[in-house]
């Protein structure tokens, strides 16, 4: 009979991945440890974590090893809904640029609005029976203000943004206005 040699783990997931906090290193640990660390919420997409001793430490959202885990962990968070649905469907487009906030966070904030679909980073399509206001409003629960968001509903025509500036609001306010009055004009 062969000789069958035990299988070596060390050799399958090495541990060379380290955790920073503050001025402490922790590890290592495989990548199985650290994946079980995402899923307890343990590391968020903003903890700094390296792989092996020579790598820099950067953010775990940056980490392709981890993207699956987060994915997995915003799937498993049951969503809050920011108020009972109002009707029928409506088609957004909502574009961010996130400075403080994970994607993971705003994922699990979308899941709980409805259908949506990531288009670019940081662009996603959104089918919800929520309104404008009710949206906005769970986007900003689940953002922090230094987090910029502009949404748009298709289906009506209007627009909604979250921390945007005052120029800015009001540079977008008369921009939209002019297109809601060209409507009327060639309507009529």
């Amino acid at each position: 009979m062969p000789k069958v040699s035990p299988l070596d783990l060390a050799a399958v997931d090495p541990a060379i991945w380290y955790v920073f906090v503050k001025d402490t290193v922790y590890g290592p640990y495989t990548l199985g440890q650290l994946q079980g660390f995402v899923a307890e919420g343990r590391v968020t997409q903003n903890s700094l974590v390296s792989k092996g001793d020579s790598q820099k430490p950067q953010r775990a959202s940056k980490m392709a090893e981890l993207q699956a885990a987060f994915i997995e962990r915003a799937r498993s968070e049951a969503p809050e809904a920011p108020v009972a649905p109002s009707g029928p469907a409506s088609n957004y487009v909502i574009v961010t640029q996130l400075d403080r906030t994970s994607d993971v966070d705003l994922i699990i904030c979308m899941n709980g609005l409805g259908e949506f679909a990531s288009v670019f980073p940081g662009t996603f399509i959104l089918s919800s029976t929520y309104r404008l206001r009710d949206i906005q409003r769970a986007l900003h629960e689940a953002t922090t203000l230094d987090d910029q968001i502009m949404i748009v509903n298709a289906s009506s025509g209007r627009l909604g943004w979250l921390n945007i500036g005052t120029d800015t609001d009001i540079h977008l306010r008369e921009i939209w206005a002019k297109a809601d009055d060209s409507k009327t004009e060639d309507e009529t």
